[in-house]
């Protein structure tokens, strides 16, 4: 559990970080070791705050906190072009939108993300149709992290994996004092909760620190307040995602306004026709 202090709000569904109004300064990272609190490997020439704008683009990014903070806050985060942003566990990140694209990568480990916006951006539609055979997929790794925000939307070229370490949903829960805590990590699988979720691409399950889950567990991975409109590819309702070595299969169901994960002793026959439930090593 990471006790952090952010900005007062009333209730975390609707926390909107206090962004300046006027031309917000755009970090570029152009260094080649990784760090985010490396000020040398941005373009600005200093680690972004919460007044900035950052655009990763191509390159591979780790916010780890004991190179800096864990509680890092920017404005609008942009990952694009096979790039990656990865949190280490404990971290908080705080933005007021996220956006992906073009093979970009969002990996949470342990970790938690506060804000406005998360939206997975795709020039793959109908009637541009070509762009689907040729766009990278993007993806967003949850591995068991907790996302907190207005508006979720994933396109069809996005792959969401969320990771299952135990059977208490990872949460962000704000004090009367105005700090968050996480809960996250062992124990814990990976939620996203937001006013509303727009939901396409596909979903991939993962197990972390040695949980194994058994027939009857049930795990409420997506909550959406006011809407949430349609499904993940190839996962319609009751649609079987994935099965693990012991041959327990999580299948999906959407459930109003929330998406389920249930847990269901599963033919071995059946199980091989499916993916497997990916096993990641304790410490990620």
């Amino acid at each position: 559990m990471k006790a952090l202090k952010l900005l007062p709000a009333a209730a975390l569904l609707f926390v909107v970080p206090a962004f300046a109004q006027t031309a917000s300064p755009v970090a570029h990272f152009t260094g080649t070791d990784g760090d985010w609190f490396n000020a040398s490997n941005w373009s600005t020439g200093s680690v972004p705050d919460a007044s900035t704008d950052v655009v990763i683009d191509g390159t591979d990014v780790v916010i780890d906190p004991a190179q800096g903070s864990a509680d890092v806050a920017v404005r609008d985060l942009t990952v694009t072009g096979g790039g990656s942003l990865t949190t280490l566990p404990g971290t908080l990140l705080e933005t007021r939108a996220e956006y992906v694209s073009d093979g970009g990568e969002l990996f949470f480990r342990s970790s938690g993300s506060l804000g406005a916006d998360l939206v997975f951006e795709s020039s793959c539609t109908v009637t541009n149709p070509a762009a689907c055979a040729t766009e990278r997929l993007s993806h967003i790794l949850l591995n068991p992290t907790s996302q907190t925000k207005r508006t979720i939307v994933l396109k069809s070229s996005v792959v969401a994996q969320f990771g299952l370490g135990g059977l208490t949903p990872a949460s962000l829960k704000q004090s009367s004092d105005g700090s968050v805590e996480l809960h996250a990590g062992a124990g814990h699988y990976a939620t996203v909760n937001a006013e509303t979720v727009a939901l396409d691409g596909y979903l991939t399950l993962s197990l972390h620190y040695g949980f194994e889950p058994v027939d009857g567990d049930a795990f409420e991975i997506i909550t959406a307040k006011r809407s949430l409109t349609g499904e993940f590819t190839d996962l319609p309702e009751g649609e079987l995602v994935g099965c693990t070595d012991s041959d327990v299969g999580l299948y999906i169901s959407y459930e109003g306004n929330t998406v389920v994960l249930s847990a269901e002793d599963t033919d071995h026959d059946v199980c091989m026709s499916v993916p497997a439930v990916q096993t990641v090593g304790g410490r990620r």
